[in-house]
């Protein structure tokens, strides 16, 4: 198994979970599309990886994780997975697929494994595995739960997204309102 992190923050997130399954395929999930189609086969060739997705798992439904998922899917001619909830709020196009949060289901060779975590949208991390390896992300969270923890137990990568320093949050030139959503607990895990 292998991830590509492809991009990371405000400005777009975006990472590719493979694994070859045993019949030689190999199956490569997107999972959130923040950045364009374009950006996405460029940084894939970058990192070494010769294909393109085979479906994308979207997140939750803010700009940054599912911005360009409708237009990759259009250009690639392949599914997104979203909640039901942030189907309704995003535009994703024709070939949407539901998944409910507490379900497990398969792309090719990856089980895809969701858990609900706390954030200003209907979010959740997910957990991929081939039966060999797994790996987790969890962006976008307000707070560590017991499920978010049952999720990545055992997985042998876990990508955890921290995103500010409490005092140059409490400091910095944000509104008062930013400030409050970013440090709740349906807001942002601070780097400590």
């Amino acid at each position: 198994m292998r991830v590509y992190v492809l991009a990371s923050g405000s400005d777009g997130n975006a990472a590719v979970f493979e694994s070859t399954g045993e019949d030689g395929r190999t199956t490569r999930v997107l999972v959130d599309a923040g950045i364009g189609s374009q950006a996405l086969v460029q940084r894939l060739s970058d990192l070494g990886c010769d294909g393109v997705p085979d479906a994308i798992v979207v997140t939750h439904a803010h700009q940054d994780h599912v911005g360009q998922a409708a237009r990759i899917s259009k250009r690639l001619r392949i599914p997104v997975y979203a909640l039901e909830a942030t189907a309704r709020r995003a535009r994703l196009g024709d070939r949407v697929r539901l998944f409910a949060a507490d379900e497990a289901f398969r792309i090719g060779a990856l089980r895809v494994e969701p858990a609900s975590v706390p954030h200003d949208a209907a979010q959740v991390a997910v957990r991929l595995g081939d039966g060999r390896h797994s790996a987790a992300i969890a962006t976008d969270v307000g707070e560590v739960t017991d499920g978010l923890v049952g999720l990545v137990a055992g997985c042998d990568v876990v990508l955890i997204e921290s995103n500010h320093d409490v005092d140059m949050l409490r400091w910095g030139p944000y509104p008062p309102f930013l400030k409050r959503r970013v440090e709740s607990s349906r807001g942002h895990l601070s780097n400590e």
